[in-house]
């Protein structure tokens, strides 16, 4: 019972610190802690994503781009809900190199933000199949919500709006397209998740766990200043992926 609550902790202290990044800490946790194997674990962090996104998404509901994340979860998913079924058929071998993949990637932009941009209206429809895609396929295969990556392309797509944050406007967005995706591809693997992973009673001390430590971290944060809390916020995510990464292998 109590690993289901440290889990929830674990994922919503780090949430309510980096503001992402639950999915990433909660992959090794049920893969070891909750003993799943690893493609079975990245069907039960879907519920991990789903509850770290819409939890992110409070404040920062008014700058989603929603008509945006309309026409991209058209793409992701079918996309998500195509290769969460494709899963079962692949190695575990490969699902285990685009987690590091990701977690890779993951780092780098973390101290090496892409800050390129391009023309929005003549790249419009690219932006929404290439961002749809990404998220379905990363969502369906490992169960991460793929922010890291979708965050970078919706920046190098965006376009200017007056009075609205860019970075506001493309974390927001991203944390919409994800919760959306996730919560889409949690509901298509429910039988295979109730059955087998996670009964509702562990779900709700996952809950519990993530909102309890979420709030009481936002609460500590107010104690800093922001310029503090963004060094460390880039230092703790650093660790956590280069833990999570060895974790992975060993």
């Amino acid at each position: 019972m109590f690993d289901w609550i440290w889990i929830g902790l674990g994922v919503g202290g780090i949430l309510g610190l980096t503001g992402s990044g639950g999915a990433i800490i909660a992959l090794p946790l049920l893969h070891h802690v909750a003993g799943f194997s690893l493609k079975i674990a990245t069907t039960a962090v879907l519920p991990v994503v789903s509850i770290s996104a819409i939890i992110a998404l409070f404040g920062k509901y008014k700058s989603v781009q929603w008509k945006e994340v309309f026409l991209i979860v058209l793409i992701s998913l079918p996309t998500s809900f195509l290769f969460s079924f494709l899963k079962f058929f692949i190695r575990d071998t490969y699902v285990f190199i685009l987690i590091m993949g990701v977690l890779l990637l993951a780092f780098i932009q973390t101290w090496f933000p892409l800050k390129k941009k391009a023309s929005f209206s003549k790249k419009q429809e690219l932006k929404f199949i290439l961002v749809g895609i990404i998220s379905g396929f990363l969502t369906g295969l490992t169960g991460l919500g793929g922010g890291v990556i979708l965050v970078p392309l919706l920046e190098f797509f965006d376009k200017d709006e007056a009075g609205v944050s860019q970075s506001l406007r493309v974390v927001s967005t991203s944390l919409a397209v994800i919760a959306v995706t996730s919560t889409g591809s949690l509901l298509m693997q429910y039988n295979r998740l109730s059955s087998s992973v996670i009964s509702f009673r562990q779900f709700l001390l996952l809950l519990l766990g993530i909102v309890v430590s979420t709030l009481l971290v936002r609460l500590i944060q107010t104690y800093f200043s922001q310029p503090v809390m963004s060094k460390v916020q880039r230092i703790l995510y650093s660790v956590i992926l280069f833990i999570t990464f060895f974790s992975m292998i060993f």
